[in-house]
This record gives C-alpha cells, structure tokens and sequence, in this order.
C-alpha cells in the first residue's frame, strides 16, 4: 500500500508505506525555483501529510477488523454470553472498569 502526502502549495509530494515506511519524494512544479528553506518546509508539510493519512488509514482499518470480529472488550461479548465481570483472562492493567 502506498499513500501520498503532498504539501498545500504543491511543491512536494511524498509517499509512505501502510507501516509510516518513506518510499519515495517529487519535487512538485516550481519546487527548484525556491530557496533551500521553502523546499525543505514543502517537503516536510508532505511528509507530514502522508503519515497522517496512513495513521489514519490504518485507524479505519483496524476499527472495521474490530466491528467485523466482535473482538472482547469491544462490544462482542454480548453475544457470547459472558458479562464483562466474568472475564478471568482480563489483564487489571487493561480493565478500564473504575476501582472504588
């Protein structure tokens, strides 16, 4: 899976793998044409942009895997027949049940 980031100007264009991997930058039109600097914050802006399209991606991804399995802890117990109280293989670290 690639996904692309480009910055708002245009000027740079960058793709990430599904795992946040770098794979490859394109100076965009007018890219050469500006100093060092402006090149450099185009290019991070695109960077930035395909990271957070890939988190984001990814997000959505492992939401609907979780929707689709009924994993425990996220709504699916219901329908197993076990109440969150009798779940004896719940880590205390994970139980977000308040303690009083």
């Amino acid at each position: 899976m690639e996904l692309e980031g480009t910055s708002g100007d245009g000027r740079a264009s960058v793709w990430v793998s599904g795992n946040q991997q770098p794979l490859r930058v394109r100076p965009g039109a007018g890219a050469g044409g500006g100093s060092a600097a402006v090149t450099e914050a185009a290019t991070f802006e695109a960077l930035k942009a395909a990271y957070d399209r890939s988190t984001a991606t990814m997000k959505e991804r492992m939401e609907e895997a979780h929707r689709r399995l009924s994993l425990p802890g996220l709504g699916g117990m219901s329908s197993l027949g076990a109440s969150s109280r009798s779940r004896s293989w719940a880590s205390p670290c994970c139980d977000r049940r308040r303690r009083d």
